[in-house]
């Protein structure tokens, strides 16, 4: 269902850009024949007018999120924590890029994704192996990256499970109450220090400097 609302929404987009509100009633779920051009410059509202090719070109890049084939990769509202995942191993592994490690940039790359993909302990071994300085199973060494491939794996299957994201959900909770209750009792610097045995001078000017802080602010004598 919504996958067919979208896509009838890609044909009625161009011409409510260009002020024809004609299908909007119909095939819009945004705009509904009142839309009064929110999104777009003053200076071009209700000023578009495309070509045939514009439209045709408008309709192609709606279509990669709006389109048949984007919905069916996106019906079941999956996160994006796979690819910040990817991203945290990319900047565990190769800091800011190719600006700390440009000459094995790309070789740290591909060390993070083997760790993604065979776990840390496991990898380690695999990259030992591959070497040729292996790591003797049994070994201190071997039992140490094993238990920490099963606390790993512990904490990923744990993290799925009902009774773990229901906890989640109301510390996440419980945490909007206690920041929407308590964020006007907050005054700014009520957890300065209070004690005023610091040793002071004054400058030129008359004002008293703390001579414990050189960058604190300055008081009026």
């Amino acid at each position: 269902m919504v996958k067919q609302m979208a896509t009838k929404a890609v044909n009625a987009i161009p011409k409510c850009y260009m002020g024809d509100h004609s299908d909007c009633k119909t095939l819009s779920q945004v705009c509904k024949g009142n839309y009064k051009f929110p999104y777009l410059p003053r200076n071009i509202r209700g000023k578009l007018m495309f070509t045939a090719e514009d439209e045709e070109l408008l309709k192609k890049l709606l279509g990669k999120r709006l389109g048949e084939e984007a919905m069916e990769r996106t019906k079941y509202g999956t996160s994006t924590q796979k690819a910040e995942s990817m991203n945290h191993a990319y900047a565990m592994t190769n800091p800011k890029g190719t600006l700390t490690f440009s000459r094995n940039a790309a070789a740290r790359d591909h060390s993070a994704i083997h760790l993604v993909n065979n776990k840390h302990g496991n990898s380690i071994v695999k990259k030992c192996r591959a070497a040729a300085c292996p790591i003797s199973p049994g070994s201190p060494a071997a039992r140490a990256l094993d238990s920490m491939d099963k606390k790993q794996e512990y904490y990923k299957t744990r993290s799925k499970t009902k009774d773990y994201k229901k906890r989640r959900a109301q510390c996440r909770a419980e945490r909007f109450r206690t920041y929407y209750t308590k964020k006007r009792l907050y005054k700014s610097g009520q957890l300065d220090p209070k004690s005023t045995d610091f040793k002071c001078t004054y400058n030129e000017e008359g004002h008293k400097i703390n001579m414990e802080h050189n960058y604190c602010r300055m008081f009026s004598k």
